[in-house]
């Protein structure tokens, strides 16, 4: 042991928190670990019925996800920007016709 000290000692290792994006909520967290749940039945199983579980899961989660970041976009826009620019920005992002 006093060998592998020597050539290897230990090492302390602060590791910083891994901080997340301010649209994933506690909503988003909770989709997200019952699309992992539904996931790893269906591939323990391999049952279409399982599978198609997790293909809603996961269509929901990732839709939550859009959701939760555009309503981000909007509210950081809105503080950060006058309307006419807000309207030009959501314009370009929702590939509307201007008036």
């Amino acid at each position: 042991m006093a060998t592998l000290d020597k050539h290897d000692p230990l090492c302390e290792h602060t590791i910083p928190p891994r901080l997340h994006a301010p649209w994933i909520t506690p909503e988003v967290t909770e989709a997200k670990a019952e699309r992992r749940i539904s996931k790893r039945q269906w591939k323990k199983t391999g049952l279409t019925v399982h599978k198609d579980i997790y293909r809603a899961r996961r269509s929901n989660c990732v839709q939550l996800m859009r959701e939760r970041k555009k309503d981000h976009v909007l509210t950081v826009n809105v503080a950060h920007s006058s309307q006419t620019d807000i309207k030009v920005q959501l314009q370009h992002k929702t590939n509307l016709k201007k008036d």
